[in-house]
């Protein structure tokens, strides 16, 4: 049997951006779902959705960057191994800049 250790965590979703906000969200029993509310959904089956709103990714990564050859899906990846590696004490958000 392997060990698996765990030294950081990081989550951005519909009921938080940040692992505590998550928690106490979860632990409240909130619901992350919404309705549709960035286009018009009304031609459309499904008009509930699990968003994740206000999120300022410039904290992480320069708002440039983020626009010119990152799209939504890259941007969330890089953001959340960041909040791994801060989480563990590896990496600081202000040192976030170095790696761009």
């Amino acid at each position: 049997m392997k060990r698996v250790v765990i030294t950081g965590m990081g989550t951005v979703n519909p009921l938080g951006k940040n692992v505590s906000e998550f928690w106490e969200n979860i632990v409240a029993n909130k619901n992350g779902l919404s309705f549709v509310d960035q286009f018009d959904a009304t031609d459309f089956p499904v008009k509930i959705v699990g968003a994740v709103k206000d999120f300022d990714s410039s904290a992480y990564i320069e708002k440039k960057e983020a626009r010119s050859h990152m799209k939504h899906l890259k941007t969330a990846e890089l953001i959340l191994k960041m909040l791994i590696l801060t989480d563990a004490e590896l990496l600081s958000v202000s040192a976030s800049a170095d790696l761009n």
